[in-house]
């Protein structure tokens, strides 16, 4: 990684964490940043928090405090000073969802991480699910983050694969289609927020003007739906090994960001980590045909949703319920800040 992309706050806390950093070989280089203790971070980001903002931190702690207390601009300023440390290769990629021993670096290409989270999870569904049919491995990147430099401008990443990007339109256009077919607001249930011992209840519900019971039968069909589309689209683009990607710009004020959409798996294993942004331009492909992509599934959903609903109309009988296990949720302050500070 070129020292040209350590901006001069970025050297001072490097340097202070590491006075040999800068003489050090590039490969001795990559594993101090991948391996970075937490004095070390400290180090890092109590420079960095003085010279980009004038704060004193004396804790990790503190130093993430103050983080979530930064402005949305600042925060962006933060984040694109301390990314090089991070990150790897020409674009300072780096995945923002590893954690414990995992590093960017331990992957070569994107098919790399994916394959290797995949095999993860499907790990975990075995092991959590019993009877689960473990499904062959076909590109399951799905709203991955990441962040990286795109021409220099530090920027925002979501990765999906084609058959994962179509699925979030799906759910969102057929979302839509369904409060428009059956108008419905969340409201607070009588016991949301009541205390209970590790924190409180969350108890929201669904008003549809005494339509609940077809909203419920509306709304499961639709879940069943995508639940089918997902397994089709997967083996639709599997088949094709179009080999593709698609860049969309994404970027709004104080949120510099783009989507990566890869047709495949076979995409996946032409983009490198370390030459993300000049992998993804070489098999890059038009934008049309992912907007075409888009129209289709959102017409084949609307026309799904619209048709079950003329059946609900005429056949769904309210007095019948579905047997539901009855869920409680409880929440903890800390996990609802969490959600605040994801929404922010």
């Amino acid at each position: 990684m070129s020292i040209a992309r350590f901006s001069p706050a970025l050297r001072r806390a490097v340097i202070k964490a590491c006075p040999r950093y800068f003489s050090l070989t590039p490969a001795d280089q990559e594993i101090f940043r991948a391996q970075l203790t937490d004095e070390e971070e400290l180090v890092v980001e109590q420079q960095l928090y003085a010279d980009l903002f004038g704060i004193s931190v004396s804790t990790l702690e503190e130093g993430r405090a103050a983080h979530e207390n930064l402005s949305p601009g600042d925060m962006n300023r933060f984040n694109e000073a301390v990314l090089p440390l991070q990150g790897i290769g020409d674009d300072c990629f780096w995945i923002n969802d590893l954690s414990g021993t995992d590093s960017t670096k331990n992957f070569e290409t994107l098919y790399d991480f994916d394959l290797d989270d995949s095999e993860f999870q499907e790990d975990c569904r075995e092991r959590d699910f019993p009877g689960h049919v473990r499904k062959p491995y076909r590109g399951s990147l799905y709203a991955t983050w990441v962040r990286l430099f795109v021409d220099d401008v530090f920027t925002y990443g979501t990765l999906f694969c084609a058959a994962g990007y179509l699925l979030a339109e799906i759910d969102d256009h057929g979302n839509e289609v369904i409060d428009r077919l059956i108008p419905h607001r969340c409201v607070r249930g009588e016991n949301d927020g009541k205390p209970e011992k590790g924190g409180f209840l969350m108890d929201l519900r669904i008003d549809a003007d005494g339509k609940e019971g077809e909203f419920e039968e509306l709304r499961d069909r639709f879940w069943a739906y995508q639940k089918e589309r997902q397994e089709e689209l997967c083996g639709i683009w599997d088949a094709q090994a179009a080999g593709r990607a698609w860049i969309i710009d994404c970027t709004k004020p104080d949120d510099p960001s783009a989507t990566f959409v890869f047709s495949d798996k076979t995409a996946l294993r032409k983009i490198c980590l370390r030459h993300f942004m000049a992998d993804c331009r070489r098999i890059e492909g038009r934008a049309d045909e992912l907007e075409a992509a888009c129209a289709e599934e959102r017409a084949r959903v609307a026309a799904f949703l619209e048709e079950q609903h003329a059946d609900i109309e005429v056949n769904f009988d309210p007095k019948i319920r579905k047997l539901r296990k009855r869920k409680k949720v409880i929440m903890t302050k800390g996990a609802l800040d969490d959600l605040r500070n994801l929404q922010e």
